[in-house]
């Protein structure tokens, strides 16, 4: 879908993720994979995995038939550790920067089992809201004079369908000489909601200066995403 909207898009000048310079996004912001939060700091204040709790992990997990490689792939912080919970948070390397892994062990009573093992992606939120990812819009050329910035939004949290209309959206923009950081806030639909995806909804963003050609990133997740029109 994306590559759909931009496909008639000028191109400019790209970055790889890795080659990103972070931005300082306001302390405020919470950063989770999964169930996992900690302070948008990176790399996150966890304690690295020692030798016997690493044992143990990779002891459960060839029970359940996940080979050592998988989860070697990862550098491991120990997220939370209590008398029957460890969790684990992996450190991706740089082949895959945006896909962390998240491994759980539970004691049920009879001895340790597998609760979760997988891969998460860092989001960027905040108390009381969701996050949505945004491309600038196709159909409006962003203006370097301006600082108004034209984009769509896409919802992240389940929302029955329809656009955030009648609900707070609130962009926090980070910005110096050289980049555009964008994390786009969204109040959450109260009560249950379905899921069949989100609508695109457009969204003008107010930066304080003019665009000029500075590079515009989504900051809703880790690395953030380049966004070219």
């Amino acid at each position: 879908m994306l590559l759909a909207l931009l496909a008639s898009c000028g191109c400019t000048r790209s970055r790889a993720p890795e080659d990103v310079r972070p931005a300082e996004l306001p302390e405020f912001l919470e950063a989770h994979c999964a169930d996992v939060a900690f302070p948008i700091r990176e790399p996150p204040d966890f304690p690295p995995v020692d030798g016997p709790t690493r044992g143990l992990m990779v002891e459960v997990l060839r029970e359940f038939g996940i080979a050592g490689e998988e989860f070697d792939g990862y550098t491991w912080l120990v997220a939370e550790r209590t008398p029957s919970r460890v969790a684990l948070l992996g450190q991706p390397g740089e082949a895959a920067p945006r896909e962390w892994g998240l491994a759980s062990i539970v004691d049920d009573g009879q001895g340790w089992t597998l609760d979760k093992f997988g891969v998460c992606r860092v989001e960027l939120t905040a108390p009381g809201f969701g996050n949505a990812r945004f491309v600038l819009n196709p159909e409006i050329a962003p203006d370097p004079a301006s600082p108004e910035l034209a984009v769509l939004i896409m919802e992240r949290a389940c929302a029955s369908g329809q656009p955030p209309v009648g609900r707070e959206i609130r962009p926090v923009v980070t910005e110096d000489e050289l980049q555009v950081t964008v994390v786009v806030l969204v109040e959450p639909v109260q009560g249950g909601a379905d899921c069949p995806g989100n609508p695109w909804h457009p969204v003008t963003i107010e930066l304080e200066e003019a665009l000029g050609d500075r590079m515009v990133y989504d900051g809703s997740t880790h690395p953030p995403w380049e966004r070219t029109w």
